[in-house]
């Protein structure tokens, strides 16, 4: 038999303790007048009670209705260095032997903030990607703690789509190395003890937008995001894989409604349960340098311990002004033949009009100064989807290039070398303003230094 109880120590006159009575005791053998040993393991971050003849404490007893209960209890300030931040300690009682060990959630977070230490130490930090897409906020991470001093590798990057991450391993080589652990597969399937994933300090996931997204919820009629077919439970899954791995840092984006909804909900509880501090902001592209009028919400978690040295609030420091017009991000050498009058589209809004209906064209010049947001399947030329006309006074119109989108976006035009433009735009369209990620990776590396500079003056002092 066994029994694991888990407690948060209290005191007693100035002294750590903790108190244990009742059956749970007397099932694994210890009976009141039996006497123990104790033994202190304080490098091992545990204390021994085991059951010896003439030890040297005694199992006290406790009478409730007429049944003599046994009691113990511990009082030693050892308990506290054992019981950590948190408070609590983990009882495990079995073959007439008691070990109060440091619970769980601490040595998970004991053991990251080493990890991320060391890496600090060594300029190089460990990160994986959940829904890598084509590595445009994996990217912008890497090129923002570049800036702060710390060079960053991926250690695992999670992708369904071929192409995708075929486009990252080719165009985002500083993100890779020999060590890396590329899985080109859902999320659903990664079976990280079975895998050889690492941990790592630093974990970005893009969790899929489709449940929480307007109109995802109105074209499939989802009365909850968690109902979506395929994104409703990528929360859980991102859940699981920050258990496993153990970052150290979290940074987690999606559409502004995700904020609203129960997974985010959920995704707080567990990440503050197992000792993360969150931090959540929403972005929009015009504050750092993008015409596209994309908005997202920031999610950032942190050890608890870090939010003092990394504040998501000052990310508005890196802001950056975008173009001023349009015209200042086309392609000088745009072929004629991307020109048309696309008069189905003009019919289309003449019916939805007449119907009633709130679908128009977004016709867009050289002298806009912004651009609504490009979404992945902005080369299907749907009705609503921002398009340039020509600046001759004609009806001609066209799309905006790969490479606009990406500039659109402040996505470095590399990204998407050597992609037909259907995937060129679907791995832009998914994606995010580059120019964040840069920021958030800034704020983390600006902090991290300071964090470890802070911990090297304590520990020589």
């Amino acid at each position: 038999m066994a029994t694991l109880i888990e407690k948060k120590i209290g005191e007693h006159r100035g002294v750590s303790r903790v108190y244990i009575e009742g059956l749970r005791l007397a099932r694994e053998g210890f009976q009141p007048g039996m006497t123990y040993q104790r033994i202190i393991k304080a490098e091992e971050g545990k204390i021994v009670l085991r059951l010896i003849d003439s030890g040297d404490y005694v199992v006290s007893k406790k009478n409730i209705r007429d049944t003599e209960l046994p009691v113990l209890d511990i009082r030693t300030e050892e308990l506290t260095k054992i019981a950590g931040n948190s408070g609590r300690v983990r009882i495990l009682i079995a073959n007439k032997c008691i070990v109060i060990l440091r619970h769980f959630n601490d040595e998970k977070i004991a053991d990251r903030m080493l990890r991320m230490l060391n890496e600090v130490e060594q300029g190089k930090l460990s990160v994986a990607s959940l829904f890598h897409g084509g590595g445009v906020a994996s990217g912008g991470i890497h090129c923002g703690l570049k800036i702060a001093g710390i060079s960053s590798k991926l250690a695992m990057a999670v992708e369904i789509e071929d192409a995708y991450i075929e486009s990252s391993l080719r165009n985002n080589p500083d993100l890779w190395d020999e060590n890396s652990v590329v899985i080109n597969a859902g999320v659903e399937g990664v079976r990280y003890h079975q895998s050889g994933i690492p941990r790592v300090s630093l974990l970005e996931s893009g969790i899929p937008c489709t449940g929480a997204a307007s109109a995802g919820k109105a074209k499939l009629g989802l009365t909850f995001a968690e109902d979506h077919p395929t994104a409703g439970a990528a929360f859980f899954y991102t859940l699981q894989a920050i258990d496993f791995m153990n970052p150290c840092l979290i940074v987690i984006e999606n559409v502004k409604n995700y904020a609203k909804t129960a997974s985010a909900s959920i995704i707080r509880s567990v990440l503050g349960n197992l000792g993360y501090s969150m931090q959540e902001i929403l972005l929009k592209g015009e504050d750092f340098g993008a015409l596209e009028n994309r908005e997202r919400w920031i999610m950032l978690a942190t050890t608890i311990g870090l939010e003092e040295f990394i504040k998501l609030d000052d990310i508005y420091k890196f802001r950056s002004a975008p173009p001023a017009k349009i015209q200042e991000i086309l392609e000088s050498d745009v072929d004629n033949s991307r020109w048309k009058e696309y008069t189905y589209l003009r019919e289309k809004e003449a019916r939805d009009i007449a119907a009633g209906k709130g679908f128009r064209m977004q016709i867009l010049n050289e002298e806009s100064t912004s651009c609504p947001t490009l979404t992945r399947g902005y080369s299907r030329v749907r009705s609503t989807d921002p398009i340039l006309s020509k600046n001759d006074g004609s009806d001609l119109l066209r799309l905006f290039t790969p490479a606009e989108h990406a500039r659109l976006k402040t996505i470095p035009e590399s990204v998407l070398d050597g992609l037909s433009e259907t995937i060129a735009h679907q791995i832009a369209g998914q994606s995010v303003v580059y120019n964040w990620f840069v920021a958030i990776g800034r704020l983390i590396g600006d902090g991290l230094q300071s964090y470890q500079s802070t911990q090297s003056k304590q520990s020589a002092a």
